[in-house]
Parts: structure tokens; C-alpha cells; sequence
């Protein structure tokens, strides 16, 4: 084959390859930055969204606060009456007692 027609097959290839390699950097390039950008985007959206769970959490941790401050109370007013209610028995079943039994067993001393 003639040189001259090698040479420039050579050269056309390789130009057709330098181009082929600028393009592709260059689609790579604004692949790149677009991609990042709408990437950023979706996490900005995420980080609203995030907010916006965590003032509800925030919300919710407050209902549960209040209700475990009501439950508290009530559970303090039950232990109280409940108290109140076993000593009230217990009055009454010592009163019955030293009406049954004016000697108790030594055991029960």
C-alpha cells in the first residue's frame, strides 16, 4: 500500500479518535456537573422532608411527655387511695381480731 494513503488513514483514524475522546469528555463533564446538581436537589428535598418528621417527632415526644406526666399523677393518686384503702382493712380486721381472740398463740407474736 502507498505510504501517502497510510498516512492519512492513520491520520483520520486518529483525529476520528481525538474527537471521539473530546466528546466523551466533555458528555462526561456535563454528566458530571448536572448529575451532582440534581443529586444536591433530591438532598435538599430529603433534608425538608427530614424537618419536617423531626418537628413531628418533636410533636410527639411532647404529647408523650404531657400523657406520662398525667399517667404519673394518676398512678400516684391510685397507690394513695389504695394505701388509704388497706389501712382502712387492715384497722378493721384488727378490730375483729381482738374481738375473736382475747389470747393470740405465741406463734403469731
Amino acid at each position: 500500500m502507498n505510504t501517502a494513503i497510510t498516512t492519512t488513514l492513520i491520520s483520520v483514524l486518529g483525529a476520528g479518535l481525538f474527537g471521539m475522546f473530546f466528546v466523551l469528555f466533555k458528555n462526561l463533564s456535563d454528566l458530571v456537573t448536572n448529575g451532582f446538581a440534581a443529586v444536591e436537589a433530591r438532598f435538599g428535598r430529603l433534608e425538608d422532608r427530614f424537618g419536617r418528621l423531626e418537628d413531628k417527632v418533636d410533636g410527639l415526644v411532647g404529647e408523650v411527655h404531657a400523657l406520662e406526666i398525667k399517667f404519673t399523677s394518676e398512678l400516684r393518686r391510685l397507690e394513695t387511695r389504695f394505701t388509704g384503702e388497706l389501712r382502712a382493712h387492715d384497722e378493721r380486721l384488727a378490730r375483729i381480731e381482738a374481738k375473736l381472740e382475747p389470747d393470740p398463740p405465741a406463734e403469731a407474736a
